[in-house]
């Protein structure tokens, strides 16, 4: 599959910058999540911050892949610098989703 990390992290960006969730919008990032979450372990953390940016942006909540995501940025939390990590926070509270792990390393 030649769709990578980054392409995933700039389509959900750029749809979340439309500030319109109609139907293809939503079509779009459903397709984007079913790809990245079986992808997230290739991510850098400015591709992790920025995926989750581009859903909370639009606030559409898809809890799969922000838990796939949620536990990448964990493993990956000493390679985030503070940008990466606000903006995951903003992201996962913009959606209203609460993950412990994901809290406590930031916070650390």
């Amino acid at each position: 599959d030649s769709i990578g990390p980054k392409m995933l992290a700039d389509i959900a960006s750029a749809v979340g910058r439309i500030g319109d969730n109609g139907p293809l919008v939503e079509d779009c990032l459903m397709k984007v999540a079913e790809l990245a979450k079986y992808k997230a372990e290739q991510f850098n953390p400015n591709e992790l911050s920025w995926i989750v940016w581009g859903y909370a942006n639009l606030t559409v909540r898809n809890e799969q892949l922000m838990s796939v995501i949620a536990a990448e940025v964990v493993n990956k939390i000493e390679s985030f610098d503070q940008r990466h990590s606000a903006n995951t926070a903003w992201a996962f509270a913009k959606c209203g989703l609460w993950n412990e792990q994901l809290v406590n390393c930031i916070a650390d």
